[in-house]
């Protein structure tokens, strides 16, 4: 919900960086004169990007599973942050695949070093025959813990492990964020998820 002088205005997204997004949008508006009053209307039935922050599921014991295009060590951080803003009070797992050429090459991955601070847990998913397909060396799991430097890092490097944590996701007041570019070795995401 945004503030417009003592108006609230109802909003279906959250987080930082898409009230930012939606300022400046309003600016572009009202250069192109649509009225301040149009917009904020118009806005209310805005439900975001598409792959930003869409809502998969949400659970009978208070949890929900999220998914998110971010996959740039920004991107995920702004998304990170914006999950623990509006849920302050549940554990946050952010799952995140290093699917990109950057996002696998060894020299750039310790721009993610600090993004996760915000997340109770992180998983890291690496596909093993995506990195041979790519002929991708140097990217273990040992260096990928002393990079992400996170207290609960878990990586997994098998489509079958990351399906069977999804499967099993069944926590109470946690929400589980997915991040990635790509689509986690082709898993059903929607099926997994379903009831």
């Amino acid at each position: 919900m945004i503030l417009d002088d003592t108006v609230k205005i109802p909003l279906h997204i959250f987080g930082k960086h898409n009230l930012y997004n939606l300022e400046a949008a309003k600016l572009v508006c009202l250069e192109l004169g649509v009225s301040q009053q149009k917009f904020y209307s118009s806005i209310q039935n805005f439900h975001g990007a598409n792959k930003r922050l869409s809502l998969i599921k949400t659970t009978k014991n208070n949890s929900s599973i999220y998914y998110d295009f971010a996959h740039s060590p920004s991107k995920v951080e702004a998304t990170i942050d914006a999950m623990k803003e509006r849920y302050p009070k549940r554990y946050l797992i952010a799952c995140l695949q290093l699917y990109t050429f950057s996002s696998l090459d060894v020299k750039y991955i310790p721009q993610y070093a600090n993004v996760f601070k915000n997340a109770d847990e992180v998983w890291i998913y690496v596909d093993d025959i995506s990195l041979q397909q790519k002929k991708i060396v140097g990217l273990d799991t040992e260096f990928l813990d002393n990079i992400i430097n996170h207290e609960n890092l878990i990586v997994l490097r098998q489509k079958k492990i990351l399906h069977s944590k999804f499967a099993s996701f069944n926590k109470t007041d946690t929400n589980l964020l997915l991040m990635s570019s790509g689509n986690f070795s082709d898993l059903n995401i929607k099926n997994i998820f379903s009831d």
